[in-house]
């Protein structure tokens, strides 16, 4: 099933933030993990890994609103 793209920090996920920008999201082969970069500014950017259930979490939430229309 295609929905329409999900703005991560909206929904209570913990990937994104506020106070800086994310980019270049990519999976573990495994599927388990997923890695993304936080730029705080030009000069200081961190990798960050987060489980691949909050996708999933993200999923039933954005799913369940929509069944609720």
């Amino acid at each position: 099933m295609l929905t329409a793209p999900v703005d991560m920090n909206s929904s209570g996920a913990e990937v994104n933030s506020d106070e800086a920008n994310q980019s270049g999201p990519s999976l573990s082969p495994d599927g388990k993990y997923l890695f993304f970069f936080r730029h705080y500014d030009e000069t200081k950017m961190n990798i960050y890994w987060v489980s691949t259930k909050v996708i999933d979490d993200i999923k039933k939430k954005v799913l369940s609103t929509n069944d609720s229309k």
